[in-house]
């Protein structure tokens, strides 16, 4: 769903709560999805679907200040954690959503949840969803208004239980019931808008033909029959006018729009359309706009092609590959559980009393958030963390520190002999993660000139293309330029599917090894 903003909060069961706005630049659009839509690895509640989208709100989330909340708006009491807050002049736009979202601490089972109109005092519908990947209930809040702002609050009471958390589900009370003579839509619908609402739903009967307020019947009856008349002459235009010039095609399109608004003048029914960004029209003048607004324009493009004034002459062709996919980035990091303490840096430590008693500490490979454990082999590694040859290890007295599987290193010391000790230090991880990316590595340039009746090929390195990318996609933008280096056409074409160019005079196909054949057809 496209979306004018997204409102990001989430909650810890210490009463701190980071908030994170988000908007698109004014040139492109932003889309998101709930956190239960897909798949893919995600760093909040909304699953970004454009990679620089996802890439701004995860460093921005990760930077946000984190405030502490007062006991007016969290507190716990018998084990119930309770929760308020709200928001007024939430920015909304035109044909576009702005959604909340609030992600409850970790293991936290809500209880009870209501968003609602601050003033008017009407739940809202709201959507909650257990979000597995992080432990977390995500309560969402579709914000729409078309006053330009939105205004609600939040109560929710919750409980955490780490037993209980993987069965759990919110099965709370629906928040689109709403009461049942309440018009909702007053509050939500401009003036105009609502009188039109008004009218439709309004227990007045249709005025009588002939009555004041009902339009002259010569009227509709002269609407009707010029509609009909021009659809005919439409329709004879079209058998004997089968490739109109641009010129004649934007007279028919005006000329058959009002003939489809004339006879549509006495069709029943009620049609609301618009036109963003200046267009809203209802009734016959809705019609007007459906059949000229909308212009299919493949009517008028076929017959145009060859009419350009260099086919048929030769083209210096220029061929550009590149490619998209995910790019493995690798770190080397100190240990996420070690200390720095007086036995060396990024350190682990235990010790034992003297007797028969002893006393041990499993040290596994572990990485940082937003990452995962490399276990590909690296010098000095062993499954992604340093091994034991080459970790800092001492004790006193009876000690051991021996290789576990799965790269782990097991700390042992024991009482025999008196009190003992152990630890090692210089204990480092190796991590890595995927990022999508949608230019692998630097594009990669072939030129060609070709003529009428050729057939050449241009050898682009897919593999340098591609880089390290995994999972790589191919594209190959295609500029043919003429004789003096005007840009005449240009084509995108993926492997394994051929495009052409100028009704077929021109046919591009490229292989998944980027090699590019060209055949240019004689005219």
């Amino acid at each position: 769903m496209d979306v004018g903003a997204v409102i990001v909060e989430q909650l810890e069961a210490d009463g701190s709560l980071r908030t994170f706005r988000m908007r698109p630049d004014s040139a492109k659009e932003m889309t998101v999805a709930f956190a239960n839509e897909y798949a893919d690895v995600r760093s909040g509640p909304f699953h970004f679907l454009n990679d620089e989208d996802e890439k701004i709100f995860r460093e921005g989330f990760a930077t946000c200040k984190i405030r502490k909340l007062t006991a007016d708006r969290f507190r716990v009491v018998d084990g119930r954690y309770e929760f308020q807050t709200s928001w007024l002049g939430i920015p909304t736009a035109q044909s576009l959503l702005s959604y909340y979202a609030l992600s409850l601490p970790e293991y936290a089972i809500p209880e009870n949840v209501q968003f609602a109109d601050p003033r008017l005092e009407r739940p809202y519908r709201q959507t909650v969803i257990k979000d597995t990947e992080r432990n977390r209930f995500i309560l969402y809040l579709e914000c729409r208004s078309s006053h330009g702002s939105f205004d609600f609050k939040l109560a929710v009471t919750f409980r955490i239980n780490i037993s209980e958390f993987s069965s759990a589900s919110y099965g709370g009370r629906d928040a689109d019931a709403l009461p049942g003579n309440e018009k909702f839509y007053e509050y939500r619908l401009p003036q105009d808008q609502r009188v039109l609402v008004q009218q439709f739903f309004s227990d007045k009967p249709t005025p009588k033909r002939g009555s004041a307020d009902s339009p002259p019947t010569w009227e509709k009856i002269t609407a009707f029959a010029f509609g009909v008349i021009f659809v005919i002459v439409m329709l004879y235009l079209s058998l004997f006018v089968p490739n109109p010039t641009p010129t004649q095609w934007f007279t028919f399109r005006v000329v058959l729009a009002l003939a489809a608004a004339g006879v549509g003048a006495l069709l029943p029914g009620l049609i609301w359309v618009k036109a963003p960004p200046y267009v809203r029209a209802g009734g016959a003048l809705a019609l007007f706009v459906l059949v000229y607004w909308f212009n299919p324009p493949k009517i008028i493009s076929g017959s145009s092609q060859l009419r350009v004034p260099s086919f048929g002459k030769p083209y210096h062709v220029v061929a550009t590959l590149t490619a998209k996919g995910t790019n493995i980035d690798r770190q080397t990091v100190p240990h996420p559980l070690s200390r720095d303490t007086d036995k060396g840096p990024h350190s682990f430590y235990t010790e034992s009393n003297s007797g028969p008693v002893n006393s041990h500490v499993d040290v596994c490979p572990v990485a940082e958030s937003g990452w995962e454990i490399d276990p590909d082999p690296y010098p000095g590694f062993s499954n992604g963390m340093t091994d034991r040859e080459h970790v800092t290890a001492n004790g006193s007295n009876y000690w051991d520190v021996a290789k576990l599987p799965g790269g782990c290193l097991r700390l042992y010391c024991d009482g025999r002999n008196g009190s003992s000790n152990v630890y090692i230090a210089n204990v480092f991880v190796r991590e890595k993660r995927s990022v999508p990316t949608d230019s692998c590595h630097a594009p990669v340039t072939g030129e060609i000139v070709v003529g009428p009746g050729d057939e050449k090929q241009i050898s682009l390195d897919a593999s340098a293309a591609t880089g390290s990318c995994v999972n790589a996609s191919l594209l190959t933008r295609v500029e043919f330029k003429d004789e003096k280096g005007a840009l005449v056409a240009t084509k995108d074409v993926t492997p394994e599917k051929p495009e052409t160019l100028f009704d077929g005079g021109l046919v591009l196909q490229l292989n998944s090894s980027g090699l590019l054949d060209i055949e240019y057809k004689s005219q």
